[in-house]
């Protein structure tokens, strides 16, 4: 409950307080008590729901940022994931070239972005713990 605390206090000021509201995840009345960390299963939830959105978020400007062919690719790979989950993905994901390289690619994107954008690279590091 501490954690979550720290995360409210941190991220209340910059727009979590009202993403949380705006999105209908928690209602008004009760997002004092989600940010602060007294309601942990409503504070779990909002807190896994903003990972998730930011995360999609750099997914998506990651896949944007690719040349074509790379987004082809990339397309291919994921088709691949979806066919396997959840039976096989697990055994043969971590020794898989083409995941590494996603991986590679994907990090030194978070390199470059925080290199160049602030504000992207402050969410990147603080929330994503990805740089």
């Amino acid at each position: 409950m501490s954690f979550l605390s720290i995360i409210g206090k941190r991220f209340r000021d910059a727009g979590l307080h009202d993403v949380l509201v705006e999105a209908g995840i928690v209602a008004g009345s009760s997002i004092n008590g989600v940010l602060e960390g007294k309601h942990y299963n409503r504070s779990m939830n909002a807190h896994k729901l903003m990972f998730e959105a930011l995360y999609c978020l750099k997914l998506k400007a990651f896949y944007e940022s690719q040349t074509e062919e790379t987004q082809q690719k990339l397309n291919l790979f994921f088709t691949y994931l979806a066919d396997q989950y959840p039976s096989q993905l697990s055994t043969d994901l971590s020794s898989s070239e083409e995941f590494q390289d996603v991986v590679t690619m994907l990090n030194e994107f978070d390199k470059q972005q925080c290199m160049t954008h602030i504000l992207f690279g402050i969410l990147i590091s603080k929330w994503l713990r990805c740089c």
